[in-house]
C-alpha cells in the first residue's frame, strides 16, 4: 500500500487521541462533526444517519478494545479514516463483551469512483486481527506513526509445500466492507496456519474479488460460506460440501467453524494444490506473442460462452412454460375441436395466446438482457433489453395478391443472442474508458444506461434490422418465383432449410407466411381447393419444422454424454411440441452450440422440405406438425391418401434422421478435439 493512498484518506485533522465521548452516540456525533468541518460530507447529521443504521444492522465492536464503524452513502463526498481514541474505555456490542478503547471510523461514498479506496480499507480492517498493531494502536499518540502502521506493508509468509487439502469460501456483509474482508483473512490465516492451501471470494462493496474458478472448485475439499446475505453466483458450488455461518463468526470463533467444517471433508480424486510455477517457467509457457494471443483468445472465448450460458438459463424456464402451454391448449382444440373451445371454453384460447404472447415478446429481452449483463455486469442488464425489445420491434410487411403479408416480425432468438453480445462488450469497453472519478456518478445512473440503450436500439432499428427486412423481402419474392418455375425441389428445400434455421426468427417468419400464403391462394372464399399446387409449400414447412424437436430428442440420449443438462432437459419435451408445430422447444440446443446444430437442422429440413415439394404433396389444414399430416394428399391426386401420408411422415423422418446423424458426429469430433488438447497440454506439462 503506497503513501498516496494513505494521504487521500487520512491525515492528522482527522485522528483524536483524547476523545471525551462516554458512548457510541458522542462519539458518532463528534465524528460526524469532524467530517464535516473536513469537507468529507455537506451535512452532519447524514454521517450520523449512516453511522446508526450500519450499527443497527449488526454491531461493528471487535475484541480486544477495538471497533470499526463505518458509512457507505451517497452523501460522503470522498473517501475518509477517522481514528478515535477514547479517553475512557466506552461500552459497545463486542465479541469478548469488553468495552471499547479505540474505534476506526470509514466513510465510503456509495459510487464507483471508489473501488481503490475501498481496497484500501479493507486493508486497514484486516490489519487490526494483528494483536502486535492492536497494541501499538492502543499506546501509540504519534499521528504520523498512526497512519504509518495503518498502511504499512506487510510481510507475506505462506507456506507452499505439502498441503493437507483445500479450502475455499465467500465472505459478504451488507455494506461490503469491513467484515467482508476482516472475515476472509481471519478464515485465510487460520488455514494457512495449518498448512491448507485456502482461496477466499469476496463479495463487497466492489463486486466479486478473488473470484473462485473453476479449477479452484474442483479441487476443494470443502467450502466455508461467512455471509450476513445471499452470495451471487451459489450454482457453481453445487458439489462442494459447505458450511455457512454469519459473516462475524469467523472473527470470534474460528476453531468452531474449522472443526464444523472438517467433518465435512471431501476426497477429491487427482486433486492439484501445488500450481504455483517460477518466473522461468511462466515466461517459457507464456513467452511467445502468439501463445499469449492464443490463451488471451481462449478466455475470451470462455467469458462468451458462459454468458450465452447465462442468458439460456434465464429464458429456457420462459420457453418451456410458454410452448407446454400452448402445446396443451393446441392438444384440447385438436380433440374437442376448435369450434368447440371457442364456443364453451374461449378462456383456453385466452391462456394460449398469452403464453404464446409472452414467449414471443419476452424472448430476446431476457436472452439479450442476461448475456449483456454476465458480460458487463450491471451496467449492460438494462440496455441489454431494451435491445432484445428493439428486436421485437423489426417488422416488414408486403402486398400479396392484395392483401397485407406480415414478412418479418421481430428477430427473435438470433436477434436476442447478436444484441445481448453487442451490447455486452459495448458496456464493458465503456466501463473500462468511459471512467471520471469527478463524474463517475453521473457516468454510472445516466450514461452508460441512457446512451447504451439508445446506441443498441438505434443499431438494431435502423442498422441491423434494415438489411435483415430487406433480405428476408428479397427471399419471399424469390420463393414465388422458384414456384412459379415449377423448380419444386428447390423451393421446398429453401422452404424447409428457412423454417429450421432460426427457430421461430425472421427466416422462419417468412418462411412460413410464404406457405400460409400460397396456401390461402389455394383456397376459394366457400373453402374449396381449386389450387391444389399450391398446398404444397405449407406441408414442405412442417416436413423440416417436426424434424428439429425430434432431432434434439434423439440427439440428447444417443449422444447424451457429447450434451449438456439444459439441452438434456430440451430433448425431453422438444419431440412433443414440434409434433403440435412449435419448433422454439429446441432452442436451448441451438444456443448452446448453434455452430453445429443449426447446420444439422437446415440439413434435415432442406432434405424434408425438397422431397416432399418434389413428390407434389400438399396439405389443406392450417394446423402444425402432425396436424399437417391428416391433411396431406397428393395435389395432382396421383395416389391415395394413404400412400400420401405415408411419404410425407417418411421424408419428414428421413431429414430428421440425417440432422441427428450430422449434429451426433459434429458433437462427438468436437469431443476428440478436447480431449486430443488435453493430452496435448498434459504432455507438454
Amino acid at each position: 500500500m503506497n503513501k498516496l493512498n494513505a494521504k487521500q484518506i487520512i491525515n492528522s485533522n482527522l485522528i483524536i487521541l483524547d476523545s471525551n465521548a462516554k458512548n457510541k452516540e458522542e462519539a458518532f456525533e463528534e465524528v460526524s462533526s469532524l467530517a464535516f468541518k473536513n469537507k468529507i460530507i455537506n451535512n452532519e447529521k447524514d454521517m450520523y444517519d449512516g453511522l446508526v443504521a450500519r450499527e443497527k444492522e449488526t454491531s461493528t465492536g471487535l475484541e480486544d478494545g477495538f471497533a470499526i464503524p463505518h458509512s457507505r452513502s451517497k452523501k460522503i463526498k470522498k473517501a475518509a479514516v477517522f481514528f478515535v481514541k477514547f479517553k475512557k474505555s466506552i461500552k459497545w456490542e463486542t465479541f469478548d463483551n469488553k468495552p471499547v478503547k479505540v474505534a476506526i471510523f470509514l466513510a465510503i461514498p456509495e459510487n464507483e469512483s471508489v473501488n481503490l479506496h475501498i481496497s484500501v480499507l479493507s486493508e486497514i480492517a484486516q490489519k487490526l486481527l494483528n494483536k502486535n498493531t492492536r497494541d501499538f494502536l492502543k499506546k501509540e499518540n504519534d499521528k504520523n506513526k498512526i497512519i504509518n502502521k495503518l498502511f504499512e506493508n506487510e510481510q507475506k509468509n505462506e507456506k507452499e509445500e505439502n498441503y493437507k487439502g483445500y479450502v475455499i469460501g465467500i465472505t459478504a456483509c451488507p455494506a461490503g466492507v469491513a467484515h467482508t474482508y476482516m472475515s476472509a483473512k481471519a478464515i485465510e490465516d487460520f488455514a494457512k496456519a495449518r498448512n491448507y492451501k485456502v482461496k477466499i471470494e469476496k463479495q463487497g462493496a466492489n463486486g466479486i474479488e478473488d473470484e473462485l474458478t473453476n479449477e479452484d472448485i474442483r479441487n476443494a475439499n470443502f467450502m466455508i460460506l461467512a455471509v450476513d446475505v445471499n452470495p451471487a453466483k451459489m450454482d457453481r458450488f453445487n458439489t462442494v460440501p459447505q458450511l455457512r455461518v454469519p459473516v462475524a463468526e469467523p472473527l470470534r470463533n474460528m476453531e468452531d467453524i474449522w472443526n464444523k467444517a472438517l467433518t465435512k471433508f471431501r476426497d477429491v480424486k487427482d486433486q492439484i494444490l501445488n500450481t504455483e510455477v517460477s518466473k522461468f517457467e511462466a515466461n517459457k509457457i507464456n513467452g511467445s506473442f502468439l501463445t499469449r494471443f492464443k490463451t488471451k483468445t481462449k478466455a475470451g472465448s470462455s467469458t462468451l460462452k458462459n454468458a450465452i450460458l447465462t442468458g439460456i438459463s434465464y429464458t429456457v424456464p420462459v420457453i418451456v412454460a410458454g410452448t407446454v402451454i400452448v402445446a396443451l391448449v393446441t392438444i384440447i382444440q385438436q380433440i374437442a375441436g376448435a369450434e368447440n373451445i371457442k364456443i364453451h371454453a374461449n378462456w383456453l384460447n385466452t391462456l394460449s395466446n398469452t403464453a404464446g404472447g409472452a414467449l414471443s415478446i419476452l424472448l430476446a429481452p431476457l436472452l439479450s438482457g442476461y448475456i449483456a449483463y454476465a458480460l458487463a455486469d450491471k451496467p449492460g442488464l438494462f440496455p441489454g433489453f431494451l435491445g432484445g425489445l428493439a428486436c421485437n420491434a423489426v417488422n416488414y410487411n408486403k402486398i400479396v395478391n392484395g392483401e397485407i403479408i406480415t414478412v418479418v416480425a421481430g428477430l427473435g432468438f438470433l436477434g436476442g443472442l447478436i444484441s445481448g453480445i453487442i451490447v455486452g462488450y459495448m458496456m464493458k469497453f465503456s466501463k473500462k474508458y468511459i471512467v471520471n472519478k469527478k463524474i463517475q456518478g453521473v457516468i454510472t445512473w445516466f450514461i452508460y444506461p441512457v446512451f447504451g440503450s439508445l446506441l443498441i436500439m438505434c443499431l438494431i432499428l435502423f442498422g441491423i434490422g434494415k438489411p435483415i427486412a430487406l433480405l428476408v423481402s428479397l427471399i419471399y419474392d424469390g420463393l414465388t418465383k422458384l414456384q412459379n418455375s415449377k423448380a419444386a425441389f428447390v423451393m421446398g428445400a429453401v422452404v424447409g432449410l428457412m423454417c429450421v434455421s432460426d427457430l421461430g426468427g425472421p427466416f422462419n417468419k417468412v418462411a412460413w407466411a410464404f406457405a400460409f400464403a400460397s396456401m390461402s391462394g389455394a383456397l376459394s372464399e366457400t373453402g374449396e381447393v381449386v389450387k391444389p399446387e399450391l398446398l404444397v409449400p405449407y406441408s414442405a414447412f412442417w416436413a423440416a419444422g417436426i424434424g428439429t424437436g425430434w432431432t434434439t430428442t434423439i440427439v440428447t440420449i444417443i449422444g447424451r454424454k457429447h450434451c449438456n443438462d439444459a439441452e438434456k432437459e430440451a430433448g425431453k419435451i422438444s419431440w412433443l411440441l414440434s409434433s403440435l408445430g412449435i419448433t422454439e422447444g429446441s432452442i436451448p440446443l441451438a444456443l448452446s452450440d448453434p455452430g453445429r446444430v443449426l447446420p444439422s437442422f437446415m440439413l434435415g429440413g432442406a432434405i424434408s422440405g425438397g422431397l416432399t415439394s418434389a413428390f407434389n404433396l400438399g396439405s389443406n389444414i392450417p394446423g402444425g406438425g402432425f396436424i399437417t399430416m391428416a391433411g396431406i394428399s397428393f395435389a395432382n391426386g396421383s395416389f391415395s391418401i394413404g400412400i400420401s401420408i405415408l411419404l410425407w411422415f417418411t421424408f419428414a423422418l428421413t431429414g430428421t434422421l440425417l440432422s441427428s446423424l450430422m449434429l451426433i458426429s459434429l458433437k462427438m469430433l468436437k469431443s476428440k478435439k478436447t480431449i486430443k488438447k488435453v493430452q496435448e497440454n498434459t504432455k507438454e506439462i
